[in-house]
């Protein structure tokens, strides 16, 4: 690989772990600090929403490994952020 394309690779594999982490941490204030459902929904929904970021660009990171690891998270992403009670329809 082209140097700078590993460096692009770093940096998209990284950036998508901490949007991962940012999503996680959404949906633990959610299940832990919200003050009303609105407000359990509203970081529920941004949970979701690092969610499908990553998903989406995910399939540009080019070691299969680092990609399935990162769709794991994203699946364990989804899975918590879905068990939520929003108290909402």
């Amino acid at each position: 690989m082209v140097p700078d394309h590993e460096a692009h690779q770093a940096a998209l594999t990284q950036f998508l772990r901490t949007d991962l982490d940012l999503g996680f941490t959404f949906a633990s204030m959610a299940e832990t600090q919200a003050r009303d459902d609105e407000h359990r929904a509203e970081l529920t929904s941004k949970a979701l929403e690092a969610a499908h970021a990553v998903r989406r660009f995910s399939s540009r990171v080019d070691d299969i490994a680092t990609r399935n690891e990162l769709l794991q998270r994203v699946d364990e992403l989804e899975r918590v952020a879905g068990g939520i009670s929003t108290g909402t329809s």
